[in-house]
């Protein structure tokens, strides 16, 4: 209810508000600014609503109304897997595997033998799935040449030289591991060689 007479155009005012079915008088600072309370219901208990030093509300955000919410992880240090190998003739071998859950920042696959390898392939396989494989001769036809072709480009197939490579693309995430392998299908054994930097979540 109002209170008082008009001054410069003001209207004194006591404002009450209702608790527990009695009405109480709303506090204000020396300013006339208005003091609240806010609280919160958890498990039944009201509870405080914390602020921090200058009265800005803190909230911690634990769920949400949505179907999926992503956050970014905490990786750990940038880490690097490197394997220099021969090849098995019409085999395939497996250059290293990781296991853990991360993300892969990059890497390549090269092969360098002393006959034409284009037929041959390397493959990548993350948490037990193969996502790419194929021949640097069908990444060559097809030109899976940037980072969109794949999980696996091609980088290099010279027929001439003998000399082969992939890229493997960056950003590639893991849940439990990756593996890297080659295949070779020409009854040669090439030296290949592979490294895939990446971090596993600290």
């Amino acid at each position: 209810m109002a209170s008082g007479a008009p001054d410069n155009n003001l209207i004194g005012a006591i404002i009450k508000g209702m608790y527990s079915g009695a009405l109480k008088v709303v506090s204000t600072d020396a300013d006339g600014n208005l003091i609240i309370k806010v609280k919160g219901d958890f498990g039944g208990v009201m509870t405080d609503v914390a602020v921090d030093a200058d009265g800005n509300i803190l909230v911690n955000l634990k769920a949400q109304d949505i179907g999926q919410i992503m956050n970014r992880p905490k990786y750990g240090a940038a880490k690097r897997v490197m394997a220099s190998k021969a090849a098995t003739a019409s085999n395939t071998v497996s250059m290293f595997s990781v296991s853990g859950q991360g993300m892969i920042y990059g890497g390549y696959g090269t092969s360098l033998g002393l006959a034409n390898q284009e037929t041959d392939a390397y493959s990548i396989e993350v948490d037990g799935e193969e996502l790419f494989k194929h021949s640097f001769k069908g990444m060559d036809e097809w030109k899976l040449n940037t980072l969109s072709s794949g999980a696996l480009y091609l980088l290099e197939n010279d027929t001439t030289n003998f000399r082969h490579c992939v890229g493997v693309m960056p950003g590639i995430t893991f849940e439990t591991s990756f593996e890297m392998k080659y295949t070779e299908v020409s009854g040669n054994t090439p030296t290949v060689a592979a490294l895939i930097n990446y971090a596993l979540i600290a």
